[in-house]
């Protein structure tokens, strides 16, 4: 029941945030196997999570949550927020990080 709760409630803001002036991702509604954690300690086992196309946008979503930008794994840009008491982690994939020098084999241009 405590993982259909989540769920419900995780849907009820992706809902808001659908509805609000954020870039577009893709979302996630993760199924956990131990939702206990996600009720003890939502901030660390988002039940809402977003992929975006870019940084920036990463940075937009942080801006709007009131959170920082901070590097998952060591190269991965996300923000990670409580909305209504759900967990939520927008992240992009590391090769749109726009922070990193430009790589020397590429010339030294981004792409």
């Amino acid at each position: 029941m405590v993982r259909r709760q989540c769920q419900q409630r995780a849907a009820q803001v992706l809902a808001a945030l659908l509805a609000s002036d954020t870039p577009t991702v893709r979302w996630h509604i993760p199924c956990a196997l131990y939702p206990h954690l996600q009720v003890s300690e939502p901030e660390h086992h988002p039940s809402l999570e977003g992929q975006a196309a870019s940084h920036q946008d990463v940075r937009e979503f942080a801006a709007y949550f009131g959170s920082e930008v901070v590097l998952d794994f060591g190269n991965t840009p996300a923000t990670v927020s409580l909305v209504d008491g759900i967990g939520v982690r927008v992240w992009c994939a590391p090769e749109y990080r726009d922070d990193t020098a430009p790589a020397v084999s590429d010339g030294g241009a981004y792409e």
